[in-house]
């Protein structure tokens, strides 16, 4: 929100570009690796073998930062490679200010995986929770009073000082819970096997944002926009909507932290029971996670677009695109749930057929629905990813697909409800300032779903009780 309102969009567009870059990097570095510790961890837990553990936290810190090493002599050494892919050099530098980013996340990735496979979840999350904190105070400071400098600059080299401040928190943590480092020996090979699977789908899903940034920017300009339409269109879509749209993600993704070395144990103990009801319920609470969002993204998407950057094109295109919030939800909890199970070569597959699809829709639909074309794009792979997700897990569990009725019947009643929340919205702009009218119509809104939700059965409401009665208990005994 802050970048959105300092930067024009054209530099938000380059910042857009290089970030999706220096991501590539991060994800090689480390995105496979904490799901890969936690769950070594997860099973060490259940054997009652800590060195194992420690052992295997060494030797992911090996194979990171020898990785992280690598790609920072590279992007020194060769900048006009990078010149080539931005077509603006001062991408580039944008991109060397992130490079400490790199490092950083490499040696802090496989800490994070073990205080993961710990179930530390309050650790992770302080050193998640920290490194924001830096990231919003150091930019701003840097934009107040070195802007003038260069006004590029700071939001990269907030993004290196806020993720090294997180790395010495989690080194920190993890000391102070008793750990230690082991002997990596006999951990390298097994470890680095169950984690190429992983980092190869991030490095993927990572690569898919600069390629997209490379075809969309062309595309459009073959469809008839000018190149600095074309980066605005970036700048605007990547740098407002889609962080919206992205927003349930916070919470499927704090439900896949813990469902991976939960999944894991059951997995290990072989209890097929209490395995399958985990990935009912998980499946379930992510779609009412995510479609709770649509109908307020659907109604209000302008109005919250033009509070948080006075900008109402990408409210449009919240509310145009407000169903994405679905499949972005059930594609990502399904994807945590086969890694969990150890499918991380399928989960992989699917991810390279839906890339594939999203990469050619991006390079046909600009001539058809213009600056639209992304987001319909990572809409329909995301449908894709689910629906094999789904299919996989179904034959490896057994579970049958008792949510698609419910997918079905919510998606219809979010109509009535968008309906709803427009008109009264349309009320009350005459009545309150806009920030009050958004906060009275997403309240309406959550219960009307609520409401309609329970009236289908959509809603266990005994489990809705049991939980108001347990939370009722913890407040008397405090």
């Amino acid at each position: 929100m802050y970048l959105s309102r300092i930067l024009p969009t054209d530099v938000l567009g380059m910042y857009t570009i290089a970030l999706s870059v220096a991501m590539v990097f991060v994800t090689i570095v480390g995105a496979g690796m904490p799901l890969t510790i936690s769950r070594e961890v997860a099973g060490n837990l259940v054997d009652g073998n800590k060195k194992k553990s420690f052992s295997a936290v060494s030797s992911g810190l090996i194979f990171c930062v020898t990785l992280a090493v690598i790609i920072t002599i590279f992007v020194l050494l060769c900048p006009s490679f990078f010149e080539l892919i931005f077509t603006q050099y001062d991408s580039y530098i944008i991109l060397l200010t992130m490079l400490p980013t790199v490092l950083f996340t490499a040696i802090y990735t496989p800490f994070k995986g073990y205080l993961w496979g710990e179930e530390r979840y309050t650790a992770v999350s302080i050193v998640e929770l920290v490194e924001q904190l830096v990231r919003v105070i150091v930019c701003f400071v840097l934009f107040t009073f070195f802007s003038t400098i260069n006004i590029m600059l700071p939001a990269g080299i907030g993004l290196s000082v806020a993720c090294i401040a997180s790395t010495l928190l989690g080194i920190f943590l993890y000391y102070r819970g008793g750990a230690k480092l082991a002997n990596p020996k006999k951990q390298i090979i097994p470890i680095a096997k169950s984690c190429i699977p992983l980092t190869s789908m991030r490095i993927v899903n990572s690569l898919m944002s600069p390629l997209i940034n490379i075809i969309l920017p062309m595309q459009l300009i073959n469809a008839g926009f000018s190149n600095s339409q074309a980066l605005s269109f970036i700048g605007i879509v990547m740098g407002m909507t889609i962080p919206l749209l992205f927003a349930p993600s916070a919470i499927i993704g704090s439900l896949g932290m813990a469902l991976i070395p939960k999944l894991s144990t059951l997995q290990k103990e072989n209890n097929s029971l209490a395995l399958n009801n985990q990935i009912k319920s998980s499946i379930y609470f992510t779609l009412l996670a995510s479609i709770l969002f649509v109908p307020i993204f659907s109604a209000l998407g302008e109005d919250i677009c033009t509070i948080l950057y006075a900008n109402t094109q990408a409210g449009a295109y919240l509310s145009s695109f407000a169903w994405m919030i679905v499949p972005l939800g059930l594609s990502q909890i399904t994807t945590s749930i086969l890694n969990s199970l150890g499918y991380e070569f399928q989960s992989f597959i699917y991810f390279i057929i839906s890339s594939i699809a999203t990469i050619i829709l991006v390079a046909i639909l600009p001539h058809i629905v213009g600056a639209s074309a992304l987001l319909i794009s990572m809409g329909v792979g995301n449908i894709i990813i689910f629906v094999l997700n789904i299919l996989k897990i179904n034959k490896i569990t057994g579970l049958n697909n008792y949510f698609i009725k419910q997918i079905t019947i919510m998606s219809a009643l979010c109509i009535p409800i968008i309906l709803l929340t427009q008109w009264l919205n349309n009320i009350l702009v005459f009545i309150f300032p806009m920030f009050i009218c958004i906060l009275l119509c997403c309240g309406v809104c959550i219960i009307s779903q609520f409401l309609l939700y329970a009236c289908f059965n959509l809603i266990d409401m005994e489990l809705v009780t049991n939980v108001v009665i347990k939370v009722q208990k913890k407040v008397r005994l405090k």
